[in-house]
């Protein structure tokens, strides 16, 4: 499901609004996060949470749902499980990444839209 208008104006401005951070993080490379759902994950959860909880989040994906989440179809397959509601996105979250962010959820659900939407699909051999 997209961001209506309000959502998407509401994110515009908390995206505005995030300080640059005080001493800039690593700058991951192409071999760090070399494929597309690991980067559509990173895209929602590098948002404003600490390195190491991301880090965390990540290694939980490829952990525990590498295998099954390669591709955007199987992405969508597997959110396609849960209910797209407060408690079906924080469950949605947890077995993707291993946290409750419902909220994060919801953004990779329209992130997931935009990209198919807008024809940004990534095919990797």
């Amino acid at each position: 499901m997209p961001l209506n208008e309000g959502e998407r104006a509401l994110l515009d401005r908390a995206c505005g609004a995030a300080p640059p951070p005080a001493k800039p993080p690593p700058i991951g490379t192409d071999s760090d996060y070399p494929d597309f759902i690991t980067n559509l994950l990173l895209t929602v959860l590098d948002l404003r949470l600490q390195n190491r909880i991301v880090d965390r989040a990540i290694r939980s994906y490829w952990h525990d749902r590498w295998d099954e989440i390669r591709t955007l179809d199987d992405l969508e397959r597997v959110l396609a499980r849960f209910p797209d509601d407060v408690e079906g996105n924080r469950a949605a979250a947890r077995y993707l990444w291993g946290y409750l962010y419902g909220d994060r959820l919801r953004w990779l659900r329209g992130l997931g839209w935009i990209v198919r939407d807008h024809g940004l699909l990534v095919i990797v051999n």
